[in-house]
This record gives structure tokens, sequence and C-alpha cells, in this order.
């Protein structure tokens, strides 16, 4: 089981997340510093359906921040402090690999880390078409040919973009738009897994 020590660890933000892994964390691997939950080998030997990742230090942040000249917004920087990204169902979080705070930064897929946050700010956002001031730290599908964007905007809410920007939904709060989004990519999880499982086949 998930130890109760970590799941108390995570930020007043991420309460949907500890109710989650109270109920779920029953199946849990510990590889390194990452949290895995829920083996799914039906999709890939390592496919778990929640995969967290390592907290981040204030100063690794900084680090991070001033390597790409990225001003991480405070509600997001509370989140990397509990967990440094990951993925929840068919819910990317994105986060600060170690290895682009490196000199030259470099994205190295050699062990898990999260999907960059100065990747999909300086690029993935592109195809979302966002203010300029809007956030982007993550993603996830809305159906098997579709995908939502993740955005925080000035006041600290959350917003999800479909391609070409249109607003799909908004949340006030982080912990809002994680409650929200984790009932709803639960409910559609099993489809997903099959729909994984089935490419993998495939692809085999």
């Amino acid at each position: 089981m998930v130890s109760r020590s970590f799941i108390e660890s995570l930020g007043p933000e991420l309460g949907p997340l500890k109710k989650l892994l109270a109920r779920t964390g029953n199946e849990v691997v510990i590889s390194g510093s990452d949290v895995l939950v829920s083996h799914r080998p039906e999709i890939g030997p390592e496919a778990y359906a929640i995969t967290l990742h390592a907290p981040q230090t204030d100063s690794e942040l900084a680090v991070y921040e001033t390597t790409h000249g990225l001003a991480i917004p405070a509600s997001y920087v509370s989140v990397l402090r509990s967990i440094n990204g990951g993925r929840i169902f068919d819910l990317s979080l994105y986060g600060a690999p170690r290895s682009m705070r490196g000199s030259p930064p470099l994205l190295d897929r050699s062990s898990r880390q999260p999907q960059d946050l100065a990747t999909a700010n300086r690029f993935w956002r592109v195809g979302f078409q966002a203010a300029p001031e809007l956030f982007h730290f993550g993603g996830a599908a809305l159906s098997v040919d579709e995908n939502v964007g993740y955005f925080i905007d000035a006041s600290g809410s959350v917003v999800g973009m479909r391609k070409g920007g249109t607003e799909w939904r908004r949340w006030a709060t982080f912990s809002a738009f994680l409650s929200a989004e984790i009932d709803r990519l639960e409910q559609s999880f099993p489809a997903f897994e099959a729909f994984m499982a089935d490419t993998a086949r495939t692809a085999r």
C-alpha cells in the first residue's frame, strides 16, 4: 500500500489525489524515487494506472526556471513540491525533468521522468492557440482522437483548451480541476486501457 506518510505529505491542492491513493494504492511499486500504482501489463510491461515522480525542492526549481527562462505559477510550484508531475489514468501533469537542469539541458528517456514543462510552454502550447499569459502544465484525452490542454491563468484558475483555441472548461482552483478530471478519467480508463492494449498488440 502507498504509505500514509507519502499520502499525508501531498499538499492541499492535491487533496483529490490523496483520496484516490487512499482508495487504490493497494498495489504499489517503488521504482527509484517514483511511486507506481496499479500495474497494467495489458498495455505494456512498464505501464501503470498512476505514476508519480519525486518532488522538487525550491532550489531545484529555481535552477530549472533560470535555465529555461520559465516562470512557474505559484499554484503549480506547490504541486511540484509534492510530486514532480506524473500520470493519473490518462491525465498527464508535466514536471521539471532532472536532465533538463543540466548544461546543456537534454531530454533523457532512459529512465522515468515527467513530460517537460519548458517544452510544453515553448512548443506544445502552439496548437491550442492559448494566450501568452496562460501557463501550460498538462493534458489528457477527450476522445481517442482529441486531446485537451490544461493551462493556469493569472488568477490561478485552470483552463482546459481544445486545439484551435476553444475553451473547453474552467475551474476556479487546481484542486477543483483535479477532482473533476480524476473522476472523468477514472470512469473512461477501462475504455482507454482497452484501446491502448489493442494498439500494443497490433504494434507487436
